[in-house]
């Protein structure tokens, strides 16, 4: 027992001097990888205490440990591969490692002139949503030198930071037993499209035939996730996948690219048949379907790109399945349709929303977002209790979009994060600078952005930071979000609420499932639309809408704002119902913040 107890002492004096050797050696910079060197630590602990039964001596171990974190050093010390680009994809700097194994680097002046292993539509699109690229060089030594770069972004700047990946793209090319089938469905995979697309696109004969691609969806596909799980969703893309399958014919193969997305190449198939046969399959589908049991009826989306060399002599394979993707997209936004051919137009519309995307990033640079506000009021104290603020572009070019259009095209892009952050620190400006008429301030957020990393850390920082008082800010959520968002912004709605946020729903009732929202979001009130007020006087249906949504908010003792209150009658109807907040021209329209001041003293004061 004895011996045991000694044996244990040993060990545990080993592991203090082990640490205190490592924590030393991390603070001057002897070992590069505090956490490294931990494994390290607990590596040769275990090895040491089976080795000390068998009579190895540990201190012979722990002599030795000193030249494994030398060693370790060195290992650390191979510089990656590094490139600073500007935001227009130009290099500006290269370290040494470039220039001492990427043969010519001179001759590289921007990103584009990169040699992507997998090719790209927008190589700088892929670097601003910081999507990782395998790019091959010619090496100075010999052979091809492949880097894997991460992408960094630094305020106006993105680094490339890049790992020498040549004997792993080797040994995959030499292992090349690359999947080409689906898991789940068994259907081709990406990879044998690409690969069959490709091929077509490298015979110029079948090239000029009728070629189309058709991209296939499932809506909600997410939800059957969710709800039913994933045996179930599974499930039902192989049942979709064999529904397809026995309607397609001998000139078309199906393909299975990605979670619920199918796409079909028809070769030698005229337009019109190929749009004829995704109407009969439309129909096919919208048939209820048997999957474990249970019968479900989904709705697809299709997206159909009619292969023409000759409309676009840039086409390639990529640009193709994006032309496809496109069409589907659109066939899922769309209310009046769920099947759509790509034409100019909407290629068209891509284009403006992607020179829309840079001038919304330039625009914040530019300082060319200012801020309006429009008074809320209370037609039973005929006090102004509020304001909600509301962003202008000052651009000549977007003069005629409405603020709804570029804000969306902001969500879609991830401009929103930034754009958000100056709406939220002008906004709590203009609060403080009124916080002793105790007068809130209404900020729309849209769910992209409490989803976002930071970003509700940001709102709780800020509250502190201009010493607030509680409920002097309202949060207006954009009820545009679906099931599986609600979920994961429950949380973070339940912190802002309780740090002092005011939560209201904006837009109540023209979003998913609002019933849902009001069950699971801690609001303390919500607002009506504009285009329901606007009817409520003339339309039953509007009017109807209006009653109801009012009589819901009032048994939930919640606040109900109307928005765009444009005349007498309308406020009388609002205030004869119970809703005692409007917002509108009737008031007044969206003021800068010298005019909202003086609006505020004529009505309070």
């Amino acid at each position: 027992m004895k011996r045991i107890y000694i044996r244990i002492g040993i060990i545990l004096l080993v592991t203090v001097i082990l640490i205190i050797l490592l924590t030393i050696g991390f603070s001057l910079h002897l070992v590069d990888n505090f956490r490294v060197d931990l494994l390290i630590l607990f590596i040769v602990l275990e090895v040491l205490v089976l080795l000390h039964g068998a009579g190895i001596s540990g201190l012979y171990l722990f002599r030795n440990l000193q030249d494994i974190c030398c060693n370790k050093k060195d290992m650390h010390q191979v510089k990656p591969f590094l490139f600073r680009i500007d935001n227009q994809g130009k290099i500006e700097m290269s370290n040494t490692t470039c220039e001492d194994n990427i043969k010519d680097i001179a001759k590289f002046k921007t990103v584009y002139d990169f040699d992507l292993i997998k090719e790209s539509y927008d190589v700088m699109l892929d670097i601003e949503r910081q999507q990782s690229l395998t790019v091959v060089f010619e090496s100075t030594a010999t052979g091809p030198l492949f880097v894997r770069f991460l992408i960094l972004k630094n305020g106006k700047k993105y680094y490339l930071i890049g790992e020498n990946i040549t004997q792993h793209q080797k040994d995959s090319e030499f292992h090349s037993n690359m999947p080409l089938y689906n898991s789940v469905t068994k259907l081709p995979n990406k990879n044998f499209f690409g690969i069959k697309l490709q091929e077509l696109f490298d015979n110029p004969e079948q090239l000029i035939q009728k070629n189309s691609l058709l991209a296939i969806d499932i809506s909600g596909f997410r939800n059957i996730n969710k709800l039913f799980g994933y045996k179930i969703a599974d499930q039902t893309l192989i049942e979709l996948g064999k529904i397809i399958q026995e309607n397609v014919n001998h000139k078309s193969t199906l393909y299975h690219l990605e979670e619920d997305t199918f796409v079909i190449l028809f070769k030698n198939m005229a337009p019109e048949a190929v749009e004829r046969w995704a109407e009969t399959l439309f129909e096919v589908i919208n048939k209820p379907i048997k999957v474990e049991e249970n019968l479900f009826t989904i709705e697809v989306n299709i997206g159909i790109f009619h292969i023409d060399p000759r409309q676009d002599l840039r086409l390639n394979p990529v640009m193709a399945l994006h032309n496809a993707q496109l069409a589907l997209e659109k066939a899922g936004s769309s209310d009046k349709t769920k099947i759509v051919v790509y034409d100019q137009e909407l290629g068209a519309a891509y284009e403006s929303e992607q020179l829309l995307k840079i001038d919304l990033a330039q625009a914040l640079k530019r300082e060319e977002f200012y801020l309006h506000f429009q008074p809320q009021y209370n037609v039973l104290t005929k006090r102004i209790i509020g304001f909600e603020a509301l962003i202008r572009w000052d651009n000549p070019k977007y003069m005629a979009y409405a603020p709804a259009k570029f804000i969306e095209i902001a969500e879609r892009n991830n401009l929103i994060i930034d754009i958000g952050r100056y709406v939220l620190h002008e906004s709590l400006k203009f609060a403080k600078l009124v916080q002793d008429e105790n007068i809130r301030i209404s900020i729309n957020v849209s769910p992209v952005q409490l989803l976002h990393e930071g970003f509700v850390s940001e709102l709780l920082q800020a509250y502190d930071d201009y010493d607030l008082h509680s409920q002097q800010i309202c949060l207006e959520i954009t009820e545009n979000f679906s099931l599986e968002a609600q979920t994961e912004i429950s949380d973070p709605v339940k912190l802002l609420k309780n740090k002092g946020y005011l939560i209201m729903l904006d837009n109540f009732g023209t979003g998913y499932s609002s019933m849902l929202y009001l069950q699971d979001f801690p609001i303390d009130g919500i607002s009506i639309h504009r285009d329901w007020i606007k009817n409520a006087l003339n339309d039953k249906n509007a009017k109807q809408t209006v009653l109801k949504t009012i009589a819901l908010g009032l048994s939930l003792d919640l606040e109900i704002i109307a928005e765009g209150v444009e005349n007498e009658k309308q406020s009388e109807f609002l205030r004869e119902n119970g809703c005692t907040i409007i917002q509108g021209h009737l008031i007044s329209k969206a003021v800068s913040q010298e005019e909202a001041l003086i609006i505020l003293k004529n009505y309070n004061n």
